[in-house]
């Protein structure tokens, strides 16, 4: 049986990030499956394996006709490790594994301009709208970002709206994608742990002692083990202060730090002087993954905390659990998903020296309290957690989401739409007139009077709830796929959505009508928004919405923005034109009675595109 061609884009070792290391455990698997293609980042070099082929980003790019009709799944993480991956995304939706809930820092370095410049600007403004750019603002203003922009405006918006699936480790991703109004799939697959874990003999006390002895670590020590990369976050600045405040009374107390470290992050040499740790504190540097499992192995305590939290998933956490580590987390996000008799939760209000070392302190003199800890923690990852486990339910995820569905069609807006022209309006008109009068209700007709639905595409789906505007659509501007708004799934997007509405409904709550409509468009589609008042009742309310100059530039805040751009902006539209009159008075007396219509043609859409490692702003 032929396999199915499957591209994934992720990191891989040798490179050191704990995403390379991930996918590294189960790709072979996933092989078995799958004609599968890793592509990693440019500046490394492609593996040379016998079940997949390797290959860089450049070389996916040179054949990217041979993978037209592939399906593609991208493993995207918070650094800059994934950015070559963010045009291809853009390109080709796909399968996306989030892990981080937050891409702030990515993004941000990536970009020119850092956070302060005018690209980071357009997309906090295309996931965020208008409060995203004024946040964006302040960034630039005062050249600084808060933490809060980091875990509460991940930027998670512009990837959900490029997956056409996604794979999140935890409960909170779920509730995090769904919030950024995620309808497609959400697969929640738990974060495994290495299969070679599996393979370790003997009993946890007689693995510690081998693994003490292969990396000449004391025998007599209760040893606490932060490991990864030391970022502020991982707070190894607090366990240094707890450690402090622990006596040594039977045994010595030692913290080992195994991770590549960042004097930016933190200076831990400095911080360990000044607290007068000497000999109490081991710096191991970068750990490869191959002694990874050893340091676990190793300690007796893993001190696994975050704060402020991205969402992110740890593999350190998930490898702990699968040597069966006593562990200590911080009890916020993913980490408060794991069941209490696992791991020792210290609470946010916790978090500060005392409230460190009151929680270590029962670890550290009561030997049984640990193990019943680590035989629990054991018990729960071989439950949840194995490798096996994880493979099948993310092939049961690439089936779901592509190769069961539909292939999802995301119009670009720098495509060219063609209008009619002006000269076709009185055909257009014959063709409404006559469907007019099988209308209870005279239908709203500035959109059509204007020309302002493009002209349909062969692949492109209009969406909507107007059924005289779903038939004059096909009779006369050429759409042959029309959906209707009612009708199709609560999943169900379209490239172009033409919504007509009453003024009684639409006064009352704007944004809100803006927003579920904008739920259903895709990224780059187009919406013709018609609003009619029958009886001119609402005429002074409408007007003063459409009040303004629409033809400012989404970032000159300086032109006075009409209330509906600003409402349009807030839900990640740009107005390209509105209109408040008929241009062209129509003498046909079966729809004379125009009555007062008010009109807008908007697009969901970035001005900015990934273009490789860089960031192109269109003109």
């Amino acid at each position: 049986m032929t396999k199915r061609p499957l591209v994934m884009f992720s990191p891989m070792p040798p490179l050191k990030n704990g995403i390379a290391d991930y996918t590294a455990s189960f790709v072979d698997s996933l092989a078995c499956q799958y004609d599968l293609y890793v592509v990693t980042p440019e500046n490394t070099a492609p593996l040379h394996t016998p079940g997949y082929t390797s290959l860089t980003a450049l070389e996916y790019d040179q054949h990217t006709s041979s993978f037209a009709t592939a399906a593609h799944a991208y493993q995207i993480g918070n650094n800059l490790d994934h950015v070559y991956a963010l045009k291809p995304l853009s390109n080709v939706p796909g399968l996306v594994t989030i892990h981080d809930l937050s891409i702030q820092h990515m993004v941000g370095a990536s970009f020119p301009g850092g956070a302060g410049g005018e690209a980071y600007a357009e997309l906090m403004f295309e996931a965020y709208g208008r409060q995203g750019l004024e946040i964006s603002r302040d960034v630039s203003r005062w050249q600084r970002q808060s933490h809060v922009v980091h875990s509460e405006l991940g930027l998670l918006p512009l990837l959900v709206r490029r997956a056409k699936g996604i794979v999140t480790h935890s409960f909170t991703g779920f509730l995090r994608a769904t919030a950024a109004g995620y309808e497609r799939p959400i697969h929640v697959i738990p974060h495994h742990y290495q299969e070679r874990i599996d393979a370790l003999r003997g009993s946890r006390q007689d693995r510690r002692r081998a693994a003490r002895h292969s990396l000449g670590l004391r025998q007599d020590a209760i040893i606490l083990l932060s490991l990864g990369f030391v970022t502020r976050a991982k707070r190894v600045d607090l366990t240094l202060k707890a450690l402090k405040l622990i006596p040594e009374r039977e045994k010595p107390v030692i913290l080992v730090v195994a991770g590549e470290q960042n004097a930016e992050e933190i200076d831990l040499a400095a911080e360990i002087q000044r607290l007068g740790l000497h000999g109490r504190v081991l710096i191991q540097g970068y750990v490869p993954d191959g002694q990874m499992i050893d340091y676990l192995a190793a300690c007796d305590i893993l001190v696994n905390l975050r704060y402020p939290t991205l969402g992110e998933s740890s593999g350190s956490l998930a490898n702990g659990l699968g040597v069966g580590c006593c562990t200590v987390v911080t009890d916020i996000g993913t980490f408060s998903e794991l069941p209490d008799e696992c791991v020792v939760k210290v609470g946010v209000q916790e978090m500060t020296p005392d409230g460190l070392a009151y929680r270590l302190l029962p670890l550290v003199s009561n030997d049984c309290y640990r193990e019943t800890l680590e035989s629990n923690a054991r018990h729960y990852a071989e439950s949840n957690l194995r490798t096996e486990q994880f493979v099948t339910r993310y092939i049961d995820a690439i089936e779901d989401c592509l190769f069961d569905i539909v292939t999802v069609q995301v119009p670009s807006y720098r495509q060219v739409r063609r209008f009619l022209a002006p000269s076709v309006r009185k055909d257009v008109e014959a063709k409404a007139t006559a469907l007019s009068r099988q209308c209870p209700l005279r239908p709203a007709s500035m959109w059509w009077r204007e020309l302002l639905l493009p002209v349909g595409r062969k692949s492109d789906v209009l969406m909507t709830s107007d059924g005289f505007a779903a038939q004059l659509a096909k009779d006369a501007f050429g759409w042959s796929d029309v959906i209707s708004a009612a009708d199709s799934g609560a999943g169900r997007t379209a490239g172009t959505i033409l919504a007509t509405c009453e003024a009684e409904d639409f006064v009352d709550q704007p944004g809100e009508f803006l927003y579920r409509t904008v739920s259903r468009l895709q990224l780059g589609g187009i919406l013709i928004f018609n609003i009619i008042d029958r009886h001119g009742k609402y005429f002074a309310h409408i007007s003063e919405l459409f009040d303004g100059d629409d033809e400012a530039p989404p970032l000159n805040l300086a032109v006075k923005r009409s209330r509906i751009s600003t409402l349009c902006e807030e839900v990640g539209l740009i107005i390209q034109r509105q209109i408040s009159a008929f241009q062209e008075i129509s003498i046909n007396g079966a729809i004379s009675d125009a009555g007062t219509e008010f009109a807008f043609v908007a697009t969901l859409r970035s001005l900015v595109t990934w273009d490789g490692s860089a960031i192109r702003i269109n003109e």
